[in-house]
């Protein structure tokens, strides 16, 4: 094996294909601050995640040529594991290698559920959890209200920020007191410690006095040297502790409801999110024959505490025989569906019989992931990574192969990553799940001539995806049989990929381009210098006229896809945007990919223009007739509204478009809150 922490000389002169916008992705995402005070060249970030990975494992479990095949991947994006790898991997004190995560149920410790997801949340994960009565109903009733009392020295620096909710007769009653630590284990504590005097059945209903000391917490502003963050001082905790006492005390003599639980895992993530750049991805799931579920389904109809999660409902063999029956129920569940995704996009569907099949323990199937692509134990997490399907559009297929080989044996070393909660290391043990995926589809149909909304008819792409899942299923038993583990329940999927496809310049996941021929309207202060520069540049600029003091720059933009396929001599014609796709074709890639490719389940998303999208009927029809062989779907519709940030374009608009143009990859945030 080639000398560890350093770059092989073969790779030495190496060009990093970076697409439009990805070396700045990289620069902004994923560059760590090295020993010697600089940030990581992308050959750094590479020989590191690398390093860190093997060394999960005895040496002799590594391949003599596979450490090179695995940097030569990663440096040409051939492959690329989840953003959280090469986030953390070989960091040290820092291997926290999952996305995401299940926040599960016990009846016997209820405040485990809320210190699991505050503390997963604050380390960058997204968590998912199952509200359904049937895990609700056997949690205690919320027994004794609590008195809550927080103090903070008046000196320190953040004080004002926070001091309309300090008390002022802390020492009028005896009290519990602690003072808050300043680490993320001390911030779980606050919550825990509250849920515990809260559910305590032995105390009789009495009030119990907490008094929290928050000076301890360091100022808003400094840096966090072992995540790499910037602190953000006591406030968003002192207002989570707030809140969140004010709704348990709301709850006393009962039971927490499936959106009681929903509103303090809220007030948790909020906290997260007022605390750094983190978004909390989150989702919950509730059954369709719980008597609320419609109170459920219809949460965020409004601006409301449930903002920080996407809802979908969890459905499943019985569902689909009451629907067919014509039950009311099930048929009231179903068209409520509907109108949601019709709406706002939520909810979505969760097929839990399906996800079940092919489960060591299927009645332990408990959520998806936040993103919907990995079903979820109560307490399990998703270890996720990536081929990119372009890089091998006119290779060899044995070379993507092996691609395949090596990622999954990259993910069965990542069960070997740290995992701080002990209930979460049991069951990594036992199950080892992986998730194996790719990005890059629609440039691999487009390269080989093909249009994204034929390729579900494509006998060709078929055999591909049944031979990648074959090779990968292979190796997963080979290497976890080498290493004296379980062979990982289940091991291929198809994640977000979010700003890692950025860095090469291609397409997401599973999904089709956005456009391939659009318009970015970007807004910038009156103030920004930069205004100047793109005025003096050629871009269009006029006023927002719903913000003051703000411009909106307009850019004019072909995704490099076009270019890829005009040069390898098809048609730029074959083109096609998300909003160009019908809904049944949609349906049908994704119905594809679930057959052929995923044993876990797919992250997918249908984003559909109002006036593109079937009728009520229609739409029910069509996703009915489908969801059976599908895990999960979701339906984004684009609400019209003036200069959105997105606007396709015709080739024709485009090529008669006389100002200044630009090749550039459309920077999509994750609609679902994907983390990195």
């Amino acid at each position: 094996m080639s000398e560890k922490g350093r770059l092989p000389e073969q790779f030495k002169d190496v060009r990093i294909p970076w697409g439009p916008i990805g070396e700045n992705v990289f620069k902004r995402s994923y560059s760590q601050v090295m020993e010697n005070g600089k940030k990581e060249a992308w050959q750094d970030t590479v020989v590191r995640a690398v390093d860190g990975n093997l060394a999960l494992v005895p040496t002799e479990k590594i391949e003599v040529d596979e450490r090179n095949k695995l940097i030569d991947l990663l440096l040409t994006f051939k492959a690329i594991p989840a953003g959280r790898h090469l986030n953390a991997s070989g960091m040290k004190n820092r291997q926290y290698l999952f996305n995401c995560h299940a926040a599960g149920w016990d009846k016997d410790d209820p405040a485990a559920h809320f210190g699991f997801t505050f503390d997963e949340l604050m380390m960058g994960g997204g968590v998912g959890s199952n509200y359904s009565n049937r895990y609700m109903e056997n949690l205690p009733a919320v027994r004794n209200p609590i008195d809550l009392h927080i103090t903070c020295r008046p000196d320190h620096p953040d004080h004002h920020e926070f001091a309309h909710l300090l008390s002022t007769h802390v020492g009028e009653r005896q009290s519990n007191k602690l003072t808050v630590a300043d680490s993320r284990e001390g911030w779980v504590e606050c919550p825990v410690a509250l849920l515990n005097s809260a559910f305590d059945q032995k105390g009789g209903g009495k009030e119990v006095v907490w008094t929290f000391d928050v000076s301890n917490i360091r100022r808003r502003g400094s840096v966090l040297k072992t995540s790499g963050g910037i602190a953000c001082g006591p406030g968003p905790l002192v207002e989570m502790l707030v809140d969140f006492v004010k709704h348990l005390n709301g709850c006393i003599g009962k039971c927490l409801t499936s959106l009681d639980a929903m509103i303090l895992d809220h007030s948790i993530a909020a906290c997260v999110v007022a605390g750094g750049k983190r978004r909390s991805s989150r989702i919950a799931v509730k059954n369709w024959q719980d008597p609320d579920i419609f109170e459920f389904i219809n949460c965020k109809r409004e601006d409301g505490p449930h903002w920080s999660s996407n809802i979908s409902v969890e459905v499943d063999d019985g569902f689909f025989a009451a629907y067919n029956a014509g039950l009311k129920w099930a048929r009231d569940v179903m068209r409520a569906v509907v109108l949601g995704k019709r709406n706002n996009g939520e909810p979505g569907l969760w097929n839990r019989s399906l996800a079940m099949k092919g489960e060591r323990e299927p009645e332990l199937m408990f959520c998806p992931n936040p993103c919907g692509e990995i079903g979820l134990q109560m307490w399990e997490n998703c270890n996720l990574g990536h081929v990119n399907l372009e890089a091998y559009a006119r290779r060899p297929k044995s070379e993507m192969y092996e691609a395949f080989r090596l990622m999954t044996r990259w993910l069965v070393r990542a069960t070997f990553g740290d995992i701080p909660q002990a209930r979460q290391r049991e069951v990594v043990d036992r199950n080892r799940r992986i998730g194996v995926g790719f990005f890059g589809y629609h440039a691999y149909v487009a390269l080989r001539g093909g249009k994204y909304s034929d390729s579900w008819k494509d006998d060709s792409i078929k055999t591909m995806l049944m031979s990648a899942h074959g090779v990968v299923q292979a190796e997963a038993l080979t290497y976890s049989s080498s290493l004296g583990v379980p062979c990982p329940v289940k091991n291929t999927t198809l994640a977000p990929t979010g700003t890692v496809v950025l860095m090469p310049g291609t397409t997401s996941s599973g999904q089709c381009m956005m456009t391939p021929w659009g318009k970015r309207l970007v807004r910038y202060s009156v103030d920004d210098p930069e205004l100047a520069v793109k005025r003096a540049e050629g871009y269009e600029v006029f006023p927002d006229e719903d913000a003051k003091n703000t411009d909106i720059v307009v850019y004019w933009f072909e995704d490099p896809l076009v270019a890829k396929v005009r040069a390898a001599g098809w048609d730029p014609e074959i083109m096609e945007g998300q909003y160009d796709i019908s809904f049944q074709d949609s349906l049908n890639v994704q119905k594809m990919f679930q057959e052929f490719y995923a044993d876990n389940a797919i992250s997918f998303t249908i984003n559909m223009l109002p006036e593109r999208m079937p009728s009520e009927e229609e739409m029910e029809a069509q996703l009915f007739d489908v969801l059976p062989y599908l895990k999960g779907t979701t339906v984004f519709p684009e609400k019209s509204r003036k200069n959105s940030p997105i606007q396709p374009v015709t080739k024709e608009q485009f090529e008669s478009y006389n100002g200044r143009k630009e090749i550039s990859q459309v920077e999509e945030v994750c609609k679902t809150g994907c983390p990195t």
